[in-house]
């Protein structure tokens, strides 16, 4: 079964909209929408929502978060994103389902390539 990946519009933490009435345009303030591609694995036999995600996660930017739903949580899944260096937020949802935020990490480390003392 292919699964293909759906953007969704979100919005960074702490920011609001404001809207007008009819007839006006929203304006936003301090407001940007960003596209977060999402990949909905529920319901999907081992191995492959484990194999979705990972083809999935070529394909994000250094700034876009991949939203994925799964029927469970994925504890070998967190491990690779690990090794892998990725950062990941998991939140059950009332349905007993699982929504997963996964970024790249960014880099805190750089290579010193001065000469020892």
């Amino acid at each position: 079964m292919p699964v293909s990946l759906t953007p969704t519009l979100s919005r960074k933490r702490g920011e609001r909209s404001e809207g007008g009435g009819a007839g006006q345009t929203n304006r936003c303030a301090s407001f940007t929408l960003t596209a977060m591609p999402e990949l909905d694995v529920r319901g999907l036999p081992p191995p492959e929502p484990f194999e979705n995600i990972i083809r999935a996660l070529p394909t994000l930017s250094g700034n876009e978060t991949l939203q994925v739903l799964i029927h469970r949580e994925p504890y070998p899944l967190y491990e690779m994103l690990r090794d892998a260096g990725y950062a990941w937020q998991t939140t059950a949802l009332a349905d007993g389902d699982f929504k997963i935020l996964i970024t790249i990490m960014a880099q805190a480390t750089q290579n010193d390539e001065s000469p020892a003392p």
